[in-house]
This record gives C-alpha cells, sequence and structure tokens, in this order.
C-alpha cells in the first residue's frame, strides 16, 4: 500500500508555485498525494474564473486529491484583510487537519509567506504524531515587520512565542535560502534536521520569438513580479530618471506585473517614454519577454529580513540565460557576485544605482555572453529541479518523529504529590489469586470497580452490563459516597451480585477509587463508574483475549463514546486512544481514561490517586504512570467501553478549576506548558464532538443496557 502525504500549502494550481511540481513528482514516485489548501487567489487577491469560494471543496488535479477552503479575497488592498487571511488558513485548516490529519504518514508544508497558514500541518504533528516537514520561503516574525506591522513589545512577544511553538513541534526544516537557518534556530529545537532546497530554475522555452518591447533599438531593462513597497522599484525609477537624456534614450525599464504600489509607481514615472509598464501577461510569454530582454532586474528594499531571503524570480531569471542587475543586499547580490552572473548594487544608494544601470547600457557584448555562460553551468550544479525534489523527498521519508519523552528521572522525590503507600496491602502473589479463585492461568483475572454516588437510575446500566457479560473471570467492586438517593435502594437489591461493597462517607472521587484499589485482588484494573458500562456482552471476553495475545504490556487503551445514553439523543463523542502520545500531556490530553486497563502492580511502583486534585486526580495519575520507566502500552483501537457525559470535568463551572488543577499538574510534573497550550486542546479534540463525520456507524448505535422502570 502506497505511503499517504498532505501537503499543506496556501497556494496550489492553478497557481503557479514549484510545491506543484512536488506533488506531481511525488504523486510519479507512487506515493498517495492529497492537499489541503484554499481556493486560488494568488497574485491578484481574486477568485479565478471557474472556482467558486466554497468555505469546503475536494478538488482533482492529476490524480491529485484536492481540499480547498474558503479564502480571503481582497487582502490586496486591505490591510484588516490581510490580517484575516492569515488567521482563515489557520482555522479552518486547522479544523479539517484534525479530520482528515490521522490517515497521512508524512506531512509537508509548504511555507510560502505567513507561518499562520503552516499551523495545520503542526497540529497533525502534534495530534497524530506525524513526521512532519516545512519547506520555508520566507521567515517569521523578521518579514510581518518588513511588510508593514509595527513592531511592539506586545506584538514581538506574542509573535517569538508563536514561531517558536511552531517550529518546536515539526521534525525537519527545507530553507529555499542558506541565510534562513540562522534566523530560525532560535526558535527551533537544538536538535532539528535543516536541509538546503532552494527554489529551482523553471524550463523556459527561449525559442519562441521575442515579445515586442518597443520598435526602437534599446539595451531593454525588465523586472517582472509583484508591484509592492518590498521590491524598492521607487529607487530603480528615480535612479533610471537620474540618468542623462542621451542614456535614457538608448534604454528602456520595463515593469510587468501587477501590485498594491502599481498606482504610485506610475505617478512617480511622470509619463517617462522609456519607462513602460506592460501590466500582467501570461506566465508561459514570460520566455518571450525574457528573450527580448538585456538585463533582468531582481530587487527588495534595505531590510535584514530580506538579506536571508531568494525571491522566487531569480531563479528563473537564471534559466534565461541573462545577465542578472541584483538590487538586493545578502544572499542573492553573493549567488551573482561568487558566480559571475551580473552585477550586484546597493539597494539603498540611488548613485550606485543610477551607475550600475550606466554599466550595464555600456557593458560590451562579451561580458554579456560571460555572464549567460555561467548562468547554464549554476542550473545543473545547484538550481537542478532533480535534485532538489530527490533531497526533499528522502528528508520527509526518512524523517525520525522525535516525541517527547517522559521518564522517572525528570522527577525528585520531593516534586511528587503525597499519595498514600500500597505495600501493606498488596501482599499475596498474583499467580496465588489466580489459584484461589480456580481461574485457568492462560486468562487474566479482572477487578472492576464502580464508584456511586446519587446517580439515580444510571446505577443500572453499569450493573446490568458487568452482569451479562460472557466472560466471568473478574470480581466487582462497589464504592459509594454514601447516597441518599434511589442509586443506594439499586444497589442495596444488587448485593448479591458484588464482591465487595462499601458505602461510607468520602473525600471525593479519588479518595473512592482508592478504596476500590486497595480492596482488589484482580490482576488488571478496570473503572467503570456508575452510568458507564460495556459495549456489549462480549467487551470483557474481547479485552481478555487481546490481553491475552499481547502479554507483554502495563497499560491498555482502548476508544471510548461518550454520550447522553439516558435519553433518546445521538449527540455522541468519540474519543479515540490511538492518536494519544505522551507529548500530548503537555496540552491536558490524556488518553481516555474510563477505558484503561492496566495491571494493579502499577500502583505498587507510583501509589494511589492523590485526593489533592478534585476534578483532575486522573490526570495527575496518568502522568504519574507515563513519567514510570520502562512502561510500555499499546491501543486496542476498538470500543469496549461507553461512558456517561456529565461528569465532574464536563460541568462548565468546574472548567476553570480542571484548567487550574492541569496547569499545577504539569508544572509539579516538569511538563512545559503554558495556558495557550491547555486551551489548544479543546480545538484538538473537535473530532470527538462529529464523530458522524468520520467515523463507522457501527460507532453510533451502542447496545443500551437500559435500567427498568422504577416506581
Amino acid at each position: 500500500m502506497p505511503k499517504k502525504i498532505l501537503i499543506v500549502t496556501e497556494v496550489f494550481y492553478p497557481e503557479e508555485f514549484k510545491i506543484n511540481d512536488v506533488a506531481l513528482s511525488w504523486k510519479d514516485k507512487g506515493y498517495d498525494v492529497d492537499v489541503l489548501t484554499l481556493t486560488p487567489t494568488y497574485p491578484l487577491g481574486k477568485v479565478f474564473p471557474g472556482y467558486k469560494n466554497w468555505f469546503f471543496k475536494k478538488d482533482e488535479y492529476n490524480g491529485i486529491s484536492i481540499y480547498r477552503l474558503r479564502a480571503v479575497s481582497g487582502y490586496k488592498s486591505s490591510s484588516i484583510k490581510k490580517i484575516f487571511k492569515y488567521i482563515n488558513f489557520m482555522f479552518f485548516g486547522g479544523i479539517a487537519a484534525i479530520i482528515i490529519g490521522r490517515k497521512y504518514d508524512y506531512v509537508f508544508g509548504f511555507n510560502i509567506s505567513s507561518l499562520t497558514d503552516m499551523f495545520p500541518a503542526v497540529l497533525i504533528s502534534k495530534l497524530y504524531n506525524k513526521p512532519t516537514m516545512f519547506w520555508v520561503q520566507d521567515i517569521w516574525p523578521g518579514s510581518v515587520y518588513a511588510y508593514g506591522f509595527k513592531k511592539s513589545k506586545i506584538l514581538s512577544t506574542f509573535l517569538d512565542a508563536f514561531v517558536k511553538f511552531m517550529h518546536h513541534n515539526i521534525d525537519a526544516i527545507a530553507i529555499s535560502s542558506k541565510g534562513f537557518e540562522s534566523k530560525i534556530k532560535p526558535y527551533s529545537k537544538e536538535d532539528m534536521n535543516f536541509i538546503y532546497a532552494p527554489n529551482w530554475a523553471d524550463d523556459l522555452n527561449m525559442n519562441l520569438e521575442p515579445f515586442i518591447l518597443c520598435k526602437d533599438e534599446k539595451v531593454h531593462f525588465t523586472f517582472a513580479g509583484n508591484i509592492g513597497k518590498m521590491q524598492n522599484l521607487e529607487n530603480i525609477i528615480n535612479a533610471f530618471s537620474l540618468l542623462s537624456g542621451d542614456y535614457q534614450q538608448k534604454a528602456q525599464l520595463n515593469i510587468f506585473g501587477d501590485g498594491s504600489n502599481l498606482t504610485d509607481l506610475k505617478l512617480l514615472a511622470n509619463n517617462n517614454k522609456n519607462i513602460v509598464f506592460h501590466g500582467i501577461i501570461e506566465r508561459n510569454q514570460m520566455a518571450k519577454v525574457y528573450k527580448a530582454s538585456d538585463f533582468l532586474i531582481v530587487s527588495l528594499i534595505d531590510e535584514p529580513v530580506f538579506e536571508v531571503t531568494i525571491p522566487a524570480k531569480m531563479q528563473t531569471y537564471i534559466a534565461a540565460k541573462k545577465p542578472i542587475l541584483a538590487i538586493i543586499k545578502g544572499e542573492v547580490a553573493d549567488i551573482v557576485v561568487s558566480n559571475n552572473l551580473g552585477i550586484s548594487v546597493d539597494p539603498s544608494n540611488l548613485e550606485l544605482i543610477k551607475n550600475s544601470l550606466l554599466a550595464c547600457i555600456k557593458m560590451p557584448l562579451h561580458e554579456k555572453l560571460e555572464f549567460i555562460k555561467n548562468s547554464d553551468d549554476l542550473i545543473h550544479s545547484t538550481f537542478n529541479k532533480v535534485h532538489i525534489i530527490d533531497n526533499l523527498t528522502s528528508t520527509l521519508v526518512n524523517v525520525k518523529k522525535k516525541t517527547a519523552t517522559l521518564s522517572a528521572s525528570q522527577l525528585t522525590d520531593s516534586s511528587r504529590p503525597e499519595v498514600d503507600s500500597l505495600s501493606s496491602v498488596i501482599a499475596s502473589p498474583l499467580e496465588g489469586i489466580k489459584s484461589l479463585k480456580n481461574i485457568p492461568l492462560s486468562e487474566p483475572f479482572f477487578s472492576i470497580i464502580t464508584v456511586n454516588l446519587n446517580s439515580g437510575k444510571e446505577i443500572l446500566n453499569t450493573i446490568n452490563s458487568i452482569k451479562d457479560q460472557s466472560f466471568k473471570n473478574f470480581e466487582h467492586i462497589v464504592i459509594d459516597g454514601l447516597s441518599k438517593d434511589i442509586s443506594y435502594e439499586m444497589l442495596l437489591d444488587n448485593l448479591k451480585s458484588f464482591d465487595f461493597f462499601s458505602s461510607e462517607k468520602d473525600d471525593g472521587i479519588y479518595d473512592a477509587i482508592n478504596k476500590g484499589i486497595t480492596n482488589a485482588k484482580g490482576e488488571y484494573l478496570i473503572l467503570l463508574h456508575s452510568g458507564d458500562f460495556f459495549s456489549d456482552k462480549y467487551s470483557l471476553k474481547n479485552i481478555s483475549a487481546y490481553i491475552v495475545n499481547n502479554p507483554s504490556y502495563d497499560v491498555y487503551l482502548s476508544d471510548v463514546i461518550i454520550g447522553p445514553f439516558s435519553t433518546n439523543s445521538n449527540s455522541f463523542r468519540y474519543y479515540p486512544s490511538d492518536v494519544f502520545t505522551t507529548s500530548r500531556m503537555r496540552l491536558g490530553i490524556m488518553p481516555p481514561h474510563p477505558a484503561m486497563f492496566f495491571k494493579r502492580e502499577m500502583h505498587e511502583k507510583i501509589g494511589l490517586y492523590s485526593t489533592k486534585y478534585k476534578i483532575a486526580g486522573d490526570f495527575d495519575f496518568i502522568v504519574r504512570m507515563f513519567q514510570t520507566e520502562g512502561l510500555t502500552h499499546t491501543s486496542c483501537n476498538k470500543v469496549f467501553i461507553n461512558m456517561q457525559a456529565g461528569g465532574l470535568s464536563d460541568k462548565f463551572s468546574n472548567k476553570i478549576l480542571l484548567h487550574k488543577e492541569i496547569l499545577d499538574i504539569c508544572r509539579n510534573r516538569n511538563l512545559q506548558t503554558n495556558h495557550f497550550l491547555l486551551l489548544l486542546r479543546y480545538l484538538i479534540k473537535l473530532p470527538e464532538v462529529i464523530p458522524i463525520l468520520a467515523r463507522s456507524k457501527r460507532y453510533l448505535k451502542p447496545k443500551m443496557f437500559l435500567p427498568p422502570q422504577v416506581k
């Protein structure tokens, strides 16, 4: 079965970017490739003809499935819309990523501009533990300020934290400019895998008839691309205007493209007949323009962030095999000078720009030919399409997913919360327990612990489902918190079915669970609280079979369905277990606790549940469990238990307390987290609320062990 790759990108076919070629190449190599992107709007900020700006639309391109989301149009002329553009794909792409992300083997993010567009990829990385790689075309936070956003302490603090979060949660970064590494490294993991993957030179058909730039014989300078403030065209026009009349008549400045600064530039040109704005022409016609040109201009304003930026047009210019006038600092200037491709000049110095234009006008033919030869050599050595894509491919498929490791060495004895010891309680060997019960050694023996407090009729769901089990190698322990409602009467009616029963005042749910554990004799523990029930009568038998077939684990995780089963509601949550990784505990996420089956001896190692916490005691226990050295766990990826909604943590009034307790636990347990990460879990858990969209119908109609009518 072919490996599945998801490409996360703001732009894709019919928008013309290198990622289109990467996707097609991977498809040709035998990978199953999907793309998560937006409705096409680049470069004008308008929806392409033939496309409707739906909230969600599935498309296809040469056998590649494309998931398109609604785009924000009109962002070229509005700063507010530009901000919404940043947020749009982050939010809606995040939701889509949660729904579709688990089925992929690799995730590849094409980061052309805004880092927010890579959030869906990071979400999949954290949620489903998938190897994730970015191909970076621009860098944050530097580019945010370069594009006009005013730097402030609040913005800087937020952006630094966001960029660090994004880069810390991926596994490899391909940089299109060597200078990017030094800018990104402070925000990345120490062991981040960086590779150099520049944009390659496009194949251009230079055998076409040249574009008619003008009727006269002139030296033609050509700029092609986005026309914005960043492109520094004001200085180029001003410098061109400084040329003497004779030399101006010998040259023509050609500007192709569109953008936010076009109107201002036309006013600046002041109807100079030697400065011509040609507008936009189709990309497949640009080879004609390059062929008719004598020098190709690449330029950016003098900002530190652009010193490490290589505009995509640079490689296209090299492919055109024309001398390059680089009015830019940094890496592009280095490429031009070190490879002798043309002339480089300071972008902020009008006099130097004027002199460079003059030098180009006067340049003899043999110098131009030398530049052309060097361009051809560079295409084959550095900007080779096949080699670059092969490098991206091998890095992605061989990247090792690095998950956060939790070990007992992270903790000191003083950092452990006070819990009661079981050393004096659990004294008899497990094999002895089995022999006393006359149970075959090949089958595990379970202690099912049920905690109850004023649960009403719900308790019968639990009791009936346990009674109905075809597998009988278990004991049922019931701990009641001195209930005052009908549930107490129902417990008394079923006393004969319990192996242990207690009804007394306790110090909360975790104190009650501890009482059940101290009286348990089973090899494995199952917490099936009041209102929860086994999905069918074979659940315990299937759990036993799974353990027998997979005996080497300490903890077994299964899936769980959560719902208001006492009503006719179809509102279910599907809580999968196989997406759990220890790194997710930083987000306050744990495996489905009601569907965990673990060896009783686990409590001998780490103690009981802490009664310090009123709502998050289970989270504290699970963190301690997974911080135990040598622990092994597996996911059954089956539904054995249905959990009744409406517990302590489900009540809105307890959400703040739950947040505080989880934050306290994480800090006590050396789990690096913050308020933002803990709130992020609500977005991550969205698929649990929409199982109908993502899961088979067999999960949605569990068998109910409904209580009898009580008069």
